[in-house]
């Protein structure tokens, strides 16, 4: 991806490094993928959600989503059951089914706030738990795709997140602060 030229790819095993640009959108911020790196979904500021296939060897945007009042992405993940995309935006989180409509997922409330730089991670072996946060807010852990929440991170010294990852086999979350930290 790339915050001004849209988004690239090349073949690995192109020795001569010829990158192909498979999307022309000034804002990329956030790319999400589906079906085996079949589909591919990239966040683009001011713009939505645009989705783009692989057909006979070659890419094509097929649909931009747009997400109520979105203006920017700051994470998109893939939900390793349904395929569903969940988007992290300043207008909140949002879930992109199959049949490529976008459902807003209520956040939790000190979380809810519009505008502020958010995050999401799904667990990779249970797509019924998702992680939200925000670079105002705890972490929040949700069991059930998102219709409750429940506060996980007290006892860390900051409060906001800009970044999680989930390490599978370990059952371990890591979470980014703001800042150098």
């Amino acid at each position: 991806k790339s915050d001004s030229g849209g988004v690239y790819f090349l073949r690995a095993t192109d020795a001569k490094n010829r990158w192909q640009r498979i999307l022309a959108a000034a804002g990329t911020r956030a790319l999400a993928s589906r079906d085996n790196f079949d589909a591919l979904f990239a966040g683009v500021d001011g713009k939505g959600v645009y989705q783009m296939e692989r057909r006979d060897g070659e890419w094509r945007q097929t649909q931009l989503i747009e997400l109520g009042s979105s203006k920017k992405f700051y994470d998109l993940e893939t939900g390793p059951e349904s395929g569903t995309i969940y988007a992290a935006t300043d207008a909140g989180l949002f879930a992109i089914g199959r049949g490529r409509r976008a459902v807003k997922i209520s956040p939790p409330l000190d979380a809810s706030r519009k505008g502020l730089r958010s995050a999401v991670e799904v667990f990779p072996q249970n797509e019924d738990i998702i992680y939200f946060t925000t670079d105002r807010s705890a972490v929040f852990r949700s069991s059930d795709r998102g219709r409750t929440w429940q506060e996980i991170s007290s006892g860390i010294p900051t409060m906001g997140f800009v970044g999680l990852k989930v390490a599978p086999s370990r059952d371990i979350i890591y979470a980014e602060p703001p800042g150098g930290g």
